[in-house]
Parts: structure tokens; sequence; C-alpha cells
């Protein structure tokens, strides 16, 4: 049985996170994070997160109240607006689970978040996973299920300490951003728990670290579970099936554009995709969504 300590000189993480911590987590068995070091500002908590485990530290997360330049998949950025956003990285040894299997059961930890604080705020709009890890709404249109953007998850492997390699886990949940908040190319394709909610920014602090901790709360319940129970977990949240889509598949012959509807999703193996020319099998590894393309 482990538990989680918090290293924060901001007092509303102290107040709320703490007690999560030390009584939550512990009573549960394994956590993912033994520590939680909450910092004012940085560039990325992946960056920060990097320089710990190189300096030994294992087992940890890392949260800014303001993030400067996140990252995002596939050299995206993931845009922050200020410190309205949540910016997480937990840091563990890549021992017995590769890093798809992390990034699924941190996708599906941020959607059963959000799920949770938009619960707990009696907001009824629902959310789901948009292949692999997304976080975004669901408009409940057939065909059409998926609209914008809540959350993304970034897994980036390091060397550390005694040469081990380590997982950093970033994940980026939107929060208390309006629609003023984001620039041209994603008003129409981001939003966050606040705009869904009708929540006023004003207070702001209690709802980040409730999302944090509802976060923490989830990654605790998914991590050890075997992957069929995370996929079991996964697949009614998925809102990929019966979409069009588009996907980039990597073969011997280089990069191949496939799209058609989606038929049905393996989220560890495989996708099945009804194309023009009749059903294809992408295999998950070798096969990124382009949802950039989708709405």
């Amino acid at each position: 049985m482990r538990c989680a300590r918090l290293h924060s000189e901001a007092e509303a993480w102290g107040v709320g996170l703490a007690p999560l911590l030390r009584d939550g987590l512990a009573s549960g068995g394994y956590t993912p994070v033994l520590d939680v070091y909450v910092v004012r500002e940085c560039n990325s908590t992946q960056d920060v997160a990097k320089q710990l485990a190189q300096a030994g530290k294992r087992d940890f997360a890392v949260i800014a109240e303001r993030q400067r330049s996140g990252r995002g998949r596939l050299g995206r950025s993931w845009e922050d607006t200020g410190a309205k956003g949540l910016a997480i990285t937990i840091a563990c040894e890549a021992s017995g689970m590769g890093a798809e299997q992390v990034s699924l059961r941190a996708g599906l930890a941020s959607c059963m978040a959000c799920e949770r604080v938009l619960a707990e705020l009696r907001c009824r709009q629902r959310v789901g996973l948009r292949w692999p890890n997304d976080v975004v709404v669901d408009t409940g249109k057939s065909g059409q299920r998926m609209g914008r953007k809540l959350s993304g998850v970034l897994v980036e492997t390091v060397a550390a300490h005694a040469q081990k390699r380590v997982l950093l886990v970033g994940i980026g949940i939107n929060v208390l951003q309006s629609v003023t908040d984001w620039p041209a190319s994603l008003k129409r394709r981001a939003v966050s728990l606040g705009d869904l909610a009708g929540l006023p920014e004003e207070g702001g602090a209690e709802a980040m670290v409730q999302t944090a901790a509802e976060l923490l709360g989830a990654l605790h319940e998914v991590w050890t579970l075997r992957d069929e129970q995370v996929v079991e977990l996964w697949q009614p949240r998925s809102l990929l099936q019966g979409a069009w889509a588009m996907f980039d598949c990597a073969g011997d012959g280089g990069l191949e554009r496939v799209e058609g509807v989606v038929e049905a999703v393996d989220p560890l193996a495989r996708l099945s995709v009804r194309t023009t020319e009749g059903v294809r099998t992408l295999v998950a590894q070798r096969t990124t969504l382009r949802h950039d393309l989708m709405m």
C-alpha cells in the first residue's frame, strides 16, 4: 500500500488535493503517483518531469498552475490559454506496460474525470473518447458524434536514472476557458468543462483542483487493470464507431491515406473501416487518425 504526498506552495492545492492523496488513494492500494509537485509556472510539465526523473525521482506527478508552451501529439502544440487549463504529467517507470497501454489508460482516466466533474456541476452534456485518447463532446448525431475537444494525452519516453526507461504521460484538460479565450483556429474545435457547465471563471481554482483530484483518482482506478478490463471501460465511451474518418497508415511503401466509415475499434490492436472498395483492417500501432480533417 502506497500513499502519495503533495509538494506545493499554493494553499488551494493543499486544501483540495492533500486529503485525497492522504486518504483516498492510500485506501485503495497501489497508486502510480507517490509525489505530486505543483509549480507556479513552467514551459511544459513534461520538461519539469523529465528533469525530476533524471535526478532520480520516480512515480510522481507535476501540475502547473500556468503552462506557457505545452506540447501535444504528433508535434502539435497544446493551447493552455493562460492559467485556465489543467496541465499535468505523470512519470512512471516503463515496466510491464508499453506506451500504447499507458496512453489508453490515461485517455480513459481523463474521460472519467471529465464525466465526474460535469456530473458534480449538474451538467448533462455527455463526453466520450476519440481514438486513441482524446476526450471530446458527444454531439449525439449519427455519423458525426464527435464534437469539440476537452482533453488530450501525450506520452514521451526518456532515459532517466540508472538508464531506466521512464514514461512521461502528459495530460491537458480544458477547465475554465471560454470561447473568447481560443485562437481563431480552435474556436470550433476546443471547449472547456466550465464552458459546457456554465461555470464562471471567478472562483475557478476550486474547479481546477477538483479536476486534478478526479483525474488522479481515475488513474488510480484504471492503472492496474488488465488490458481487456480497460478496453471494456473504453469501448462504451468510444465515439468513432459509425463516423466517417480519415487515417494515415504506415506501411512498407510509406504513408497511405484511408478514409471511410469506422465499423469497429479495438484500441490496442486494429480498426475496421468501410471504404468505397470494401472493409479495410488497419493496425492500430501503425495508424494515425487525421482528426484535424474531420471537424
